[in-house]
C-alpha cells in the first residue's frame, strides 16, 4: 500500500521514544513533540536537534513542549542508526531537565557533561575533535535491545533539498577627499568621480 503521509513515522518514532524513556530513564523524560523535516543546512549537516527552549504548545493548554527533531534525509539509513539519533537528542532532553550544561558555542560543541550522560544512557562517544564529544553510537547493549524492538520506518525523503544560504552584502564606504561627501557601494572594484568636487572617491 502506497503511503504518502509522514504520521506513519512520527508514530514510530514516538513509540521509540516511549521504549527508550522507559528502558533507560524509568520514564523519567518528559514527552516532547517530535518532528520530522529536512537537514538545516546552517545546522551542519546534523541529523536530528533537540531544542532547549519549549517551542510547542496546545491550542487550550498551559503546558509547552520542547522538540526532538529527526532530519528527513537521513531515515534511509539502518532502524539501528536512526535509534542512536534518537537517543543522542534524548540525552540533551535529559540534561535540559536537570540543568545540565551540555553544549557550547550554541550547541555545536558537545562538552564532557553531554558524553557522561550519553554513556550512562545507551551511547558510546568517541572524541571527535578538540573539546567536541558529538559522536556518538550505539553501545552493544542498546544494539542487542533495539534488536528486540519493531522498527519500522516505511517512507523516506528522496536526497537532500537544496537550498542556499542567502549572501549577505557587505558595503564599502568611500569619501570625497575634498567635500568629504560620503557613498556606500556594494561592488568590491567600483571608480566613482565626485560630480562637484571632480575627483575620486577613495
Amino acid at each position: 500500500m502506497a503511503i504518502n503521509s509522514i504520521n506513519p513515522i512520527i508514530e514510530e518514532l514516538e513509540s521509540l521514544f516511549s521504549s527508550f524513556n522507559e528502558h533507560y530513564y524509568n520514564n523519567e523524560l518528559p514527552k516532547p513533540v517530535i518532528t520530522v523535516s529536512p537537514d538545516d543546512s546552517r545546522r551542519g549537516g546534523v541529523l536530528g536537534w533537540f531544542t532547549v527552549n519549549k517551542l510547542w504548545r496546545g491550542t487550550n493548554s498551559e503546558v509547552a513542549h520542547h522538540e526532538i527533531n529527526i532530519c528527513s534525509n537521513y531515515l534511509d539509513g539502518t532502524p539501528e542508526e536512526m535509534a542512536e539519533t534518537l537517543l543522542h537528542e534524548m540525552v540533551h532532553l535529559y540534561c535540559s531537565e536537570h540543568g545540565i550544561q551540555d553544549t557550547c558555542q550554541n550547541g555545536v560543541y558537545h562538552n564532557k557533561k553531554f558524553k557522561y550522560a550519553a554513556e550512562k544512557h545507551g551511547l558510546v562517544v568517541r572524541h571527535k575533535t578538540g573539546e567536541d564529544f558529538s559522536q556518538t553510537y550505539l553501545s552493544d547493549e542498546a544494539k542487542d535491545y533495539i534488536s528486540t524492538l519493531p522498527i519500522n520506518i516505511s517512507l523516506y525523503r528522496l536526497g537532500k533539498p537544496r537550498s542556499v544560504a542567502p549572501k549577505r552584502q557587505s558595503t564599502r564606504r568611500l569619501v570625497c577627499p575634498k567635500c568629504k561627501t560620503i557613498v556606500r557601494v556594494t561592488k568590491p572594484n567600483v571608480h566613482i568621480i565626485c560630480g562637484d568636487c571632480q575627483v575620486p572617491f577613495k
